[in-house]
């Protein structure tokens, strides 16, 4: 899935700068470097799950205290930060101005990958119930709004895609879509005709922007 999602909007220069925002025991620093990305470090608020990370790992993990004290010190460092599962965390005040310092913190031109559950499922309830810490829920449109408000350029928004293959994944796929456009179908019904209607209905959502550059 890395390879399928995150790989095509990653900067081709493996000696990019980059951030792995909510990190937790780096299993996508791990990837990054498995890709070649040597110049990337992770931060998290859990120390816990710092100290469980494989020891080869550690030493590019940063425990933080204060996410808006550490961007303020890392302004304009990075080429490419990613967001795996963090923006829901942040309180929907606070969530803009959040976004708002992600995107100080990169360079002109650097990219953003933030990846959240899709808020538009009937399970989505479900998925924000089951932890504590889940503040917001996102549909395509809402994460598009997110990442302009931090006043970014929006280059895609779209549902995470495995990268599985085989005559199961291809059932399953078959089965999926059936079903989303069933889900069309009960949106078109209950809302009607609406710009705003999801159509997205994959697990999980992948936004992406750039920081717009001077001029």
């Amino acid at each position: 899935m890395f390879d399928t999602n995150y790989m095509p909007y990653l900067p081709k220069d493996r000696g990019s700068r980059g951030l792995d925002l909510g990190c937790g025991s780096g299993r996508l620093l791990a990837l990054l470097l498995d890709n070649g990305f040597e110049n990337v470090v992770g931060i998290d608020i859990d120390r816990k799950v710092i100290d469980a990370a494989p020891a080869g790992l550690r030493d590019r993990m940063t425990s933080i205290d204060d996410l808006t004290s550490y961007l303020a010190q890392h302004e304009g460092e990075f080429d490419f930060i990613i967001a795996k599962d963090v923006l829901y965390y942040f309180p929907r005040h606070e969530v803009r101005a959040r976004m708002q310092e992600i995107a100080r913190a990169l360079k002109p031109g650097g990219v953003i990958l933030a990846e959240v559950f899709n808020g538009a499922l009937t399970t989505a309830p479900y998925t924000a119930a089951k932890d504590l810490g889940i503040q917001t829920m996102y549909t395509e449109h809402s994460l598009r709004q997110l990442l302009e408000a931090g006043s970014l350029d929006v280059v895609a928004v779209a549902g995470i895609r495995s990268g599985k293959r085989g005559a199961r994944r291809l059932l399953y796929d078959l089965i999926a879509s059936a079903w989303h456009w069933g889900m069309r179908l009960i949106q078109l019904l209950e809302r009607g005709i609406d710009p705003q209607n999801p159509r997205i209905f994959t697990k999980s959502l992948l936004g992406v922007a750039k920081r717009r550059t001077a001029g």
